[in-house]
Order: C-alpha cells, then sequence, then structure tokens
C-alpha cells in the first residue's frame, strides 16, 4: 500500500482509497499508519509529496508549477504555502540553494 501510494502522489488520494487499496478499514489504516509511521495517514502523505518535491528541485528543472502537478499539491500558490511551511523556505530558494539547473517549461 505505501507503494502504491508513492507511485500515485499525483492523484488526490484519500484515507479511504487509501483503506481500500491496502484491503482493510479506515479505522484499522489509521491504526496501522501510527504504528508503523507514528504519524496519521494523510500526513505521512504530506509528507512524501513534499519529500518528492524536494527530489524535483533538487535534480530537474521543471518549473514550480510543474513540481506541484507531479507531487499532488494543488495550485502552484498551495504548493509554495506549503512548501514553505514545513521545509522553512520557498520552493525557488531551495532550488537555488540545491540545484543550478535553469528552469523550463513543462
Amino acid at each position: 500500500m505505501y507503494g502504491w501510494a508513492l507511485h500515485n502522489l499525483h492523484q488526490p488520494l484519500t484515507v479511504d482509497q487509501l483503506a481500500h487499496q491496502a484491503g482493510m478499514s479506515r479505522r484499522t489504516l489509521i491504526r496501522r499508519f501510527h504504528a508503523d509511521t507514528g504519524r496519521p495517514p494523510m500526513r505521512w502523505l504530506l509528507d512524501a509529496r513534499l519529500g518528492l518535491a524536494r527530489e524535483l528541485l533538487e535534480s530537474s528543472d521543471l518549473t514550480v508549477e510543474a513540481v506541484a502537478r507531479r507531487c499532488g499539491l494543488g495550485t502552484p500558490a498551495n504548493f509554495r504555502t506549503l512548501f514553505k511551511a514545513h521545509v522553512g523556505v520557498p520552493p525557488r530558494a531551495y532550488r537555488e540553494t540545491f540545484n543550478s539547473a535553469p528552469l523550463r517549461k513543462a
């Protein structure tokens, strides 16, 4: 189920979808996530999306808009807000620190 979720980060995922994919009830899924990761499912999902965003900002020349789409973080404005709140810097500043590739349209 974790692998499936990581492969589908670009999709709008819900706890019910994760539970269905794992073949368990919503309540059992939530307990399992807490036991396995120490986090609720949607927090784990957000952390996975932000992790993918970091990877893409570090290793690609994708625009912020394209990174937001690929990570399932919604609009570029939403992505920027979430990224800054959880990482501490805006996506552009993060990229400037870790990647010098020029930006391109996606």
